[in-house]
């Protein structure tokens, strides 16, 4: 994907209330066997980062270092599981027995927010040898013991999880990266299918293993296995017939980008997605929709809550998003949507229940997974409000907003692009209300839901200080937002990061 990142400017504070008004209607789309996906980052495990398969990561155990960080970091809030005082070693059976642990109780979270299935992010490991055991440290895809055993807990909670290899290894494994060539990925990938176990919790369609491919599309350049290959896959065409040479029937899912060759990949692939969490409102669903016009194989729509890396890219978490890529994915008849992601914490695309998002996002998400699923807007027992505002306000902004190369409906080149808006501290709100009800927040905006139904919009931007919010007839003081300098930073700036609160629920400390 075209990516030109635009000199971003930090824009003065506006105290005015913005509040559109965005109620959603029923689709009538014919309601199927539909899926709903959540890709899981293995790295981020709920006992702990890694860095690669050689060790925890700086931030400790269970996200001790995180905790320590005064807010300074998200971090993910632990399952309740019966936790050992130290992290037991890598590989032990005592480390599979408190990821298991883990999983099971992770799954049922996921369950609960309406997914079917998780798809297991694993980065390639090129110097696999099948001659040896495999372990946590000799296995095609990094964490792939740990993945089988996240498949051992889905035959207890009854998702399914599918295989998702990543595009390249940087970690502590290969801290320089290292994208396998064709004949690497070939070896990587028949292994994998060799020792994948056949599983009734493993995700199959039309009876098949999935593999789910990241960063399979190269056409704009990227981790190619065959850089000087033909666009738009540069080798992944040889490496899909290879196997399909030599193995029992499994089926490959490409990440794809838009593009003029977008239509090659339905001699490539047997289905595809867009792994881009980063993109900009309108192209999210514009391109999406150019997709399902263009192919010939199934198409799985994506969405994100925004997206956030520091030093380098800010998407805003708009609800409007989250919701607009919903209703045009069941408009265009889209019979699974993916989630990006559960839990990657480093890019701000998580929904897990997290320090400073609660189970905000994943209530969100359940409640569009219920509709995607139905066909019909859910009815909630009782009120839901939720406020998504600065958790820090930086003296320096540096993330550019992303801006994608718009396509004409032939897909090739409009001239001009899909850009999303630049960073300002502004207080986003999502609603479901059964009865009129008045939201503001002090010194910032506020909102009359006049009708019932579902809400969606920003109130304007925020000053650091104090959050007075007034909800119907109830105040409330919400963690104040703070400013911070370049030294208390995610890379490069003071965090872009948002907080979370379900207002409906909220009680003062």
């Amino acid at each position: 994907m075209l990516f030109s990142p635009k000199k971003i400017l930090l824009a003065a504070f506006a105290m005015a209330a913005s509040a559109p008004v965005i109620t959603a209607q029923s689709d009538t789309t014919e309601v199927g066997d539909k899926e709903t996906i959540v890709c899981y980052i293995s790295w981020f495990s709920p006992v702990g980062r890694f860095n690669g398969t050689r060790a925890w990561g700086q931030q400790g155990y269970r996200y001790a270092g995180d905790i320590a960080s005064d807010g300074v970091r998200n971090y993910p809030l632990p399952p309740d599981i019966d936790w050992p005082d130290t992290p037991p070693p890598i590989g032990s059976d005592a480390f599979y027995e408190l990821q298991f642990d883990a999983a099971l109780a992770t799954q049922e979270q996921m369950l609960d927010g309406g997914f079917d299935v998780m798809i297991f992010d694993m980065l390639p490991m090129p110097e696999y040898d099948p001659a040896l055991p495999l372990d946590e440290f000799n296995s095609p895809l990094a964490h792939f013991k740990t993945f089988l055993t996240w498949l051992e807990a889905a035959e207890d909670s009854g998702i399914k999880v599918g295989v998702m290899p990543d595009v390249a290894n940087q970690s502590g494994d290969y801290p320089q990266r290292r994208t396998p060539t064709v004949e690497e990925w070939t070896r990587i990938l028949t292994a994998t299918l060799e020792v994948l176990p056949d599983s009734p919790a493993l995700w199959k369609i039309d009876d098949k293993p999935v593999l789910i491919n990241f960063g399979t599309d190269s056409y704009y350049g990227g981790s190619a296995p065959a850089p000087e290959a033909a666009r738009p896959d540069r080798g992944w065409r040889e490496i899909v017939q290879a196997l399909r040479d030599t193995r029992e029937p499994f089926y490959f899912i490409a990440d794809i980008r838009p593009h003029a060759s977008v239509w090659e990949w339905n001699g490539i692939a047997d289905a595809a997605y867009m792994f881009a969490p980063a993109s900009p409102d309108g192209g999210l669903v514009d391109a999406q929709q150019l997709f399902m016009r263009h192919l010939t194989i199934p198409y799985i729509w994506t969405v994100s809550p925004g997206y956030y890396r520091g030093g380098t890219a800010y998407t805003q978490p708009d609800f409007s998003r989250i919701h607009d890529a919903y209703m045009a994915a069941m408009r265009e008849g889209a019979q699974r949507i993916c989630v990006l992601t559960w839990n990657d914490f480093e890019e701000n695309t998580d929904i897990a229940p997290s320090a400073n998002k609660g189970r905000c996002l994943l209530d969100v998400f359940g409640f569009y997974n219920r509709w995607f699923k139905s066909g019909h807007q859910p009815e909630l027992p009782e009120d839901q409000v939720i406020l998504a505002y600065p958790v820090r306000i930086p003296d320096t902004i540096v993330s550019k907003s992303p801006s994608f190369g718009r396509l004409d409906n032939d897909m090739t080149p409009s001239g001009g692009t899909w850009n999303a808006p630049t960073y300002q501290p502004k207080v986003f709100y999502w609603a479901y209300v059964k009865e009129p009800t008045r939201l503001s927040v002090e010194g910032v905006g506020e909102v009359f839901f006049h009708k019932p139904g579902v809400w969606m919009g920003d109130l304007g931007c925020i000053a650091a200080g104090p959050v007075e919010v007034s909800l119907g007839e109830r105040t409330m003081s919400l963690p104040d937002v703070v400013r911070t300098s370049m030294e208390r930073a995610r890379r490069d700036e003071g965090g872009l990061d948002f907080r979370y609160v379900n207002l409906s629920t909220f009680e003062e400390q």
